[in-house]
């Protein structure tokens, strides 16, 4: 991550990926990953990254496919990993996504669950930060529900 990242956006890269760790320190790989391209303000340079990751299979077994997260330690108000998200988390993850991107919300909420029709709620939460361009608006978005 550090390299690749290093690639788009130069020696900062070992200071956001620290920063990433401390603030979940027990991250999973594919979350790690979907943070740190939430931090960056230019889609196009965060799909980039991604895909650089998972064209060289560094963490999944299979470019562009999440596995489900099961060793995250989570508190006990945080939504789990894995499994179905219910429709009251995602109403709750449609308003906060509202707030920060507008009415795109639903349309990028649809399109996420088709691409990726297995996702936990917690992976949910990290795939549409993802698509925040704004660094601040994604982690405002993740500290909401998470």
């Amino acid at each position: 991550c550090r390299e690749e990242l290093t690639r788009s956006i130069g020696p900062m890269a070992s200071v956001l990926v620290d920063d990433m760790l401390e603030q979940y320190p027990h991250v999973t790989p594919q979350e790690l990953v979907a943070l740190l391209a939430a931090q960056l303000s230019d889609g196009k340079q965060a799909d980039d990254f991604t895909s650089r990751i998972y064209d060289k299979s560094v963490i999944l077994d299979e470019p562009h496919t999440l596995r489900p997260n099961t060793t995250i330690q989570q508190s006990a108000t945080a939504p789990q990993s894995g499994g179905r998200v219910s429709p009251e988390f995602l109403d709750r993850c449609r308003q906060a996504l509202t707030q920060s991107i507008g009415p795109m919300a639903d349309f990028l909420i649809e399109e996420t669950l088709e691409g990726y029709p297995n996702l936990g709620p917690q992976d949910l939460v990290f795939q549409l930060a993802t698509e925040i361009p704004d660094a601040k608006k994604a982690r405002e978005f993740q500290q909401r529900l998470l």
